[in-house]
């Protein structure tokens, strides 16, 4: 039976391999794996947290200088025994060279592959481990040397040259922090005869009565033997099918099917359940197991249609053959080092994601392969995972040895996630195919015949995922139109990404799916007061230091908040207008979205999480805080909604199904002044059938007599703020000049304490817009549960709050702590 020996996590040193290359002399410390350069050197006081304040760029030297890590090990005398005896490093990041006793054992040179390392022939008892890494930034650059400068997006350095998380070097939304180390404790391996490297249980047919799947076993064979494998698939119901299947000598791979009567189908969240199997796979040798796997599978077939129709060619994936409407998020890694927490901190952003009603996790190329508690996380939560391959933004050489690394890491990783039902769909990469056809200069900078990837995305990976993976579709890169001679970012074919459509703009087209959109919003004011020893201000030194996008905080906030707020910079409270920004961008960006299908099948937001306390496009930041946005963004993807966008210059009211069950109701429309009064009312028959949009009404009935001083809001005729209903729709004119300035917002307050914490009425009597709470900026850990609300005159709308120690009225009620959305 294959035997597997973690070695310590602690009881290990690091070192650099020259002393002096630092900004002092450093000798041997202590550190721990899994764990990077970064984290030892913050614990043993060499540098400080360069996550905190303006320690990024003193930390800059520690990318550029090799580093060795040491431990010792015992090694049982029964490996002996073992046809195989092998050290086994998984996430070893990145450019590496390994040694035993003072004797190389091997090298590595990708952060996305397991390497394995011979250990036979060495002797029972203590050994020594050393690992030497080269500096990351020092690594990129020498290869950018020997093969030629291409470009890569952003002041990041070369980091198309090795194959390592890109955002290590730096991104729009995070720090330039390349580091080195271990993403996983290294394992010691003994096994003899054959050892399971992956188990990829792909599913061929799956409906009510029947599904077949196909469970594919790879194989290593250290000697040359009959064996059989035995599988045995349990269902929700203690339901058990077996298949048996004989491996001929040095076969890499057996395939048996196993059928499955009337299934238990996975289903993405909204459309159905998650039911999962229990898959146990054994390797028999002569009398003996050899080895065994074991995980859960779902059983749910996955397509991508792209079909040609009246404008263009679709992009819309069907799960057991039922068109889905994508809508959720961009995944980037949970942190830039290796923590302990890292599941627990995949595991709540997963469940927040679910609870805003999302249904697909984009896990973005310029990151990692995340570990399987990820894709655990998101196979039982029903959300549907777009895995890109690991590229981003950048031109990629493709002479000797990368090939055989990308194509070696393909094989893996795809082999390694097909396990998982949520796995829904392969993408090349981000916006490479797009920045060589459209970004300014690219093409230019290539020498002629300088190679800058294409091979990868339209030749190795669409042969390597056809091969590992035929029972999930392959997309070339994100954007993509589907023919290299469309411009990748047309609207009208495949993925886009909207980043030349801001705010209202974005109703200017409708795309067929858009795999990137957003706007920025700072973190939680307790997140940046954790991080950051400067108050928060757009105008100061940490906030515009912090800032790493295109155009900086005055194209982010200060250009915008003045459009729409008239706010200046140093208004007390910009931040929560600023946040207020995002929340209504996005909201209206995904009602607009969804409000086209069937031409529109997608939409995923830019971004889900952070990696630092700064100015980004997150809805939760760094410390697990939503932002203001995150509810809004929930808000609009409610399985029913009422949303209203011009048509023809008029408001009118779109309905949005996305349940199975039909819609009908009779709603009404209201145009009230800005102090509750009705002017106008109109009826309107709501008949929307299941998993559909549709208009359901103009508006111009309703004509405005000040549109500075009314709005009108549009519902189903049964909603209740605490009961049921959906929520109302607002249309309020948008353009400058014409923001209404007044009435200024008046209102009641009142505190009351409940068993939970605590809750803060407010009894409007003028329209309050996108009400923000942060009791956060009072208590770090105090939070509240619902953000952005807008409360109309005469009602009254409760914040429950938890973790509120002791306010007052006045505390909450002032800047920074409320905010309302209205001109200042």
């Amino acid at each position: 039976m294959r035997r597997s020996q973690p070695l310590r996590e602690t009881e290990w040193t690091l070192r650099p391999a020259d002393p002096a290359a630092g900004p002092r002399t450093i000798g041997v410390i202590d550190a721990r794996v899994p764990g990077c350069v970064h984290d030892a050197l913050i614990a043993a006081g060499i540098i400080d947290d360069p996550l905190r304040n303006a320690n990024e760029a003193a930390a800059r030297w520690v990318g550029e200088t090799d580093w060795i890590y040491e431990t010792r090990f015992t090694l049982d005398p029964s490996a002996a025994d073992a046809d195989r005896v092998e050290l086994v490093c998984a996430g070893l990041d990145t450019v590496a060279t390994v040694f035993i006793d003072d004797a190389e054992i091997g090298r590595a040179a990708s952060a996305h592959v397991t390497h394995r390392f011979d250990l036979r022939g060495l002797a029972s008892g203590e050994h020594a481990l050393s690992v030497h890494f080269r500096g990351p930034l020092a690594a990129a650059r020498a290869e950018e040397r020997a093969r030629g400068t291409r470009p890569v997006n952003g002041d990041w350095g070369p980091y198309a040259y090795l194959r390592k998380p890109a955002c290590h070097f730096g991104w729009d939304w995070g720090p330039q922090l390349p580091t080195a180390g271990f993403w996983a404790v290294p394992v010691i391996e003994t096994w003899s005869g054959a050892r399971i490297c992956h188990v990829r249980p792909l599913v061929r047919t799956a409906t009510p009565e029947a599904a077949t799947i196909d469970v594919h076993v790879d194989f290593a064979h250290a000697t040359p033997a009959d064996r059989r494998v035995e599988i045995r698939l349990t269902g929700p119901g203690d339901a058990v099918m077996d298949a048996d299947a004989l491996i001929p000598p040095d076969a890499a791979t057996v395939c048996a099917s196993l059928e499955v009567p009337a299934p238990a189908l996975w289903w993405p969240a909204g459309y159905g359940d998650q039911p999962l199997y229990s898959l146990v796979v054994t390797l028999q040798g002569d009398d003996e197991t050899l080895d065994a796997w074991t995980d859960e599978v779902g059983l749910r077939t996955v397509r991508l249609d792209t079909s040609g129709d009246e404008s263009g060619t679709a992009f819309t994936l069907l799960v057991n053959d039922r068109p889905i409407f994508a809508q959720g998020a961009n995944w980037i890694p949970t942190g830039l080092f290796p923590r302990a927490d890292d599941a627990e901190r995949a595991a709540s952003l997963i469940a927040a994601a679910r609870d805003a009603h999302m249904n697909m996790i984009r896990v973005w190329g310029g990151g990692r392969y995340e570990g399987h508690d990820f894709y655990r996380a998101c196979d039982r939560a029903g959300l549907l995972v777009w895995q890109d391959f690991m590229f981003a933004c950048a031109t990629y050489p493709e002479e000797p040895p990368f090939p055989d690394l990308i194509e070696r890491e393909a094989r893996e990783q795809v082999a390694r996630l097909a396990r998982h039902p949520s796995v829904c769909l392969w993408c090349g990469g981000n916006e490479n195919i797009l920045a060589y056809r459209n970004w300014d200069g690219w093409r230019d900078a290539l020498a002629p015949g300088q190679t800058w990837g294409r091979r990868y995305w339209l030749e190795l990976l669409p042969r390597v995922t056809a091969e590992v993976d035929p029972s999930r579709p392959y997309w070339s890169d994100s954007p993509y139109s589907g023919e290299e001679s469309r411009d990748p970012n047309d609207p009208d074919h495949g993925d886009r990404h909207t980043w030349d459509l801001r705010f209202d703009e974005v109703r200017q087209i409708v795309p067929r799916f858009v795999s990137e959109f957003g706007h920025q919003a700072p973190p939680a004011l307790a997140t940046w007061r954790e991080a950051v020893d400067e108050p928060f201000a757009l105008d100061g030194l940490a906030s515009r230091r912090r800032q790493r996008a295109w155009g900086g905080n005055e194209r982010e906030f200060v250009e915008p908040l003045e459009r729409w707020f008239r706010c200046p910079p140093d208004h007390p409270s910009v931040h929560g207008l600023a946040q207020i920004l995002q929340a209504r961008s996005m909201g209206l960006a995904f009602e607009w979205l969804r409000c086209h299908r069937p031409r529109c099948m997608g939409a995923l937001i830019w971004q889900l999480n952070d990696v630092w306390a700064g100015p980004s496009w997150s809805l939760i930041d760094v410390a697990g805080r939503r932002k203001p946005a995150w509810y809004a963004v929930r808000r609009a993807l409610a399985p029913r909604v009422l949303s209203i966008h011009p048509v023809n210059g008029m408001p009118t009211v779109f309905a949005v199904n996305d349940t199975d069950e039909r819609w009908r109701a009779t709603g009404r429309a209201r145009r009230i002044d800005a102090t509750g009064r009705e002017r106008a009312t109109l009826a309107f028959q709501i008949d929307a059938a299941p998993r559909a949009a549709r208009i359901v009404t103009s508006l111009a009935a309703l004509p405005f007599e000040d549109d500075r001083r009314e709005v009108i809001v549009a519902d189903d005729g049964v909603w209740r703020r605490t009961g049921p209903g959906v929520r109302p729709a607002f249309w309020i004119p948008e353009t400058p000049p014409t923001l209404r300035a007044d009435p200024a917002p008046a209102f009641d307050a009142e505190l009351r304490p409940t068993s939970a914490g605590a809750e803060l009425a407010i009894t409007a009597r003028t329209l309050l817009r996108d009400v923000v709470l942060a009791p956060d900026a009072l208590f770090p850990g105090a939070e509240v549960e619902e953000h952005a609300t807008t409360i109309l005159p005469g009602e009254t709308f409760a914040f429950r709050l938890r973790g509120l120690r002791t306010a007052s009225v006045d505390d909450l009620t002032s800047p920074p702590v409320l905010c309302i959305g209205s001109p200042v």
